[in-house]
């Protein structure tokens, strides 16, 4: 090992990893020095949001508009559901739904909550409430058998539950039955989902196993996709959700599986078998949370950066939940015992950062900021901070010019010039001293001359996403024989 070696590990996620050193003299001399790295991640760091309710309170639905949270649940024990709903995540206001009346699954049209689940009036029926803040609801269906999960898509809402049972409304107030041929009423439906064009149903037989995956349009005509699952008979898909651009669906030993053909057909890279009813996307990550079938039930967080690659961690909690939604820039979610779960802020990768991810995808040491990938001497955060590529030599950067009377430093700069980046010119009457500022510029706000006398600076157009600046000479050098400028770029 050579002084000065360095390493540049990447990671997809936060977590704590253990980093292991093992340096030999080739003369039977080992060293070994162990070191534990914590890496910060919005995704893996959660604040229990958690309301104070009885023992038997359980979340099953969460959904989001662009300003209020709502989650809804059952309460056997004081036999009547709880609804609870936030501005912020964080705060939370709770309350109860009627005597006997339980929520599985919630939905909203953007507008207003639609919540699904049972009612008891001389018999369990399926039932359907309405709110538009999440605190006062309104009965629009009681009939049929309980219900499981919801959706709402172009126009049309959908709700499907025990007994193969599947009803459809065009308001959110009215509905009425669908029947799918070929479904019994040993069916149980637990998924619903939409993805601009398409709906998709999942569900199992019996007990478990036996899965039954449809399509649909207009939520009336469905085509069965049962076959193209990719699980044992004995396994099923019962969770689903539209994750940015692909379905994501989870059920009984089925392992995580994804479809990316419209619900035709689904694969799994996972070895384990977690079962994830919590689906959710959001800040660029896509998140399930839910057990660990292989791991002896084990409540776990999975992510994925592209859906296709996923990665496995201990969840936050030992309470196992049941639904997730990305709201206020957090993942929300929410399960048994009243359980609440806030993440920090996903604001996605910004500035400087951002420039390193797209160009760099894989990191390593040619990412950082003092490195010269393309080794033109124009280090990765100059190429960032003039919008040049770190990939392509640049003849130059800067050039000196002289007109009125006056030596100019000339150079380009990005037309929106980037955010998180002070953009200084000095100058200096030697190479040896110290060099003065003479004009700067913070980010995107406007240059500032330094020097005093003349301001002598011109911006010129865009042209090709770049402006041409020059910026010149102070009055109080002009008769120097010789002058030096130079272009310093640092973060803000």
């Amino acid at each position: 090992v050579q002084d000065g070696f360095e390493i540049a590990p990447s990671f997809t996620f936060g977590g704590e990893y253990q980093m292991t050193l093992r340096v030999s003299d080739g003369r039977g001399g080992l060293t070994i020095v162990n070191q534990v790295l914590t890496v910060t991640d919005p995704a893996r760091t959660f604040t229990n949001r958690s309301i104070a309710t009885t023992s038997g309170d359980h979340f099953y639905g969460i959904a989001a508009t662009n300003n209020r949270v709502v989650a809804v649940g059952q309460n056997f024990d004081a036999f009547r559901g709880r609804w609870a709903w936030s501005v912020d995540g964080s705060s939370w206001t709770t309350g109860q739904f009627s005597s006997n009346e339980h929520m599985y699954a919630l939905a909203t049209d953007g507008v207003q909550f639609i919540a699904a689940g049972m009612g008891n009036s001389s018999g369990w029926r399926g039932l359907i409430k309405t709110s538009t803040d999440g605190a006062t609801w309104t009965q629009r269906y009681f009939s049929g058998v309980v219900l499981n999960c919801a959706v709402h898509g172009s126009g049309v809402y959908l709700a499907a539950g025990d007994a193969g049972s599947l009803i459809r409304s065009t308001n959110g107030t009215s509905w009425s039955a669908v029947s799918i041929p070929g479904v019994s009423t040993s069916v149980t439906f637990e998924g619903l989902a939409w993805n601009g064009s398409i709906f998709l149903l999942t569900g199992y037989t019996g007990g478990n196993g036996t899965t039954k995956v449809y399509t649909s349009t207009d939520g009336l005509t469905w085509t069965d996709r049962s076959t193209g699952t990719g699980v044992a008979s004995w396994q099923d898909l019962r969770k689903s959700a539209w994750l940015n651009d692909r379905f994501v669906s989870s059920g009984w030993y089925s392992k995580i599986r994804v479809s990316t053909d419209q619900g035709v057909s689904f694969s799994s890279t996972r070895n384990d078998s977690e079962e994830t009813p919590a689906l959710a996307y959001g800040g660029g990550v896509y998140f399930a949370a839910g057990v660990n079938r292989s791991a002896s039930d084990a409540d776990v967080d999975v992510l994925s950066l592209d859906g296709t690659n996923w990665f496995s961690y201990p969840a936050p909690t030992s309470v196992d939940r049941k639904a997730a939604v990305f709201f206020n820039n957090r993942f929300i979610t929410v399960g048994n015992m009243g359980s609440i779960w806030q993440s920090a802020a996903l604001t996605g990768s910004n500035g400087f950062g951002a420039w390193q991810t797209t160009n760099f995808p894989s990191g390593g040491l040619s990412a950082l900021a003092d490195r010269d990938p393309d080794q033109d001497g124009v280090k990765n955060f100059l190429e960032y901070a003039l919008g040049l590529s770190p990939h392509t030599a640049d003849a130059s950067v800067s050039a000196p010019i002289r007109h009125s009377g006056r030596a100019w430093l000339q150079f380009s700069l990005p037309a929106i010039a980037q955010a998180d980046v002070r953009y200084v010119v000095q100058g200096n009457t030697n190479l040896h001293g110290n060099w003065t500022s003479i004009a700067t510029k913070a980010g995107t706000a406007n240059w500032v001359w330094a020097a005093g006398g003349t301001s002598s600076i011109s911006v010129g157009s865009a042209n090709a996403g770049k402006v041409p600046t020059q910026v010149g000479m102070p009055d109080s050098v002009l008769s120097q024989a010789r002058y030096f400028m130079r272009l310093l770029v640092e973060p803000l």
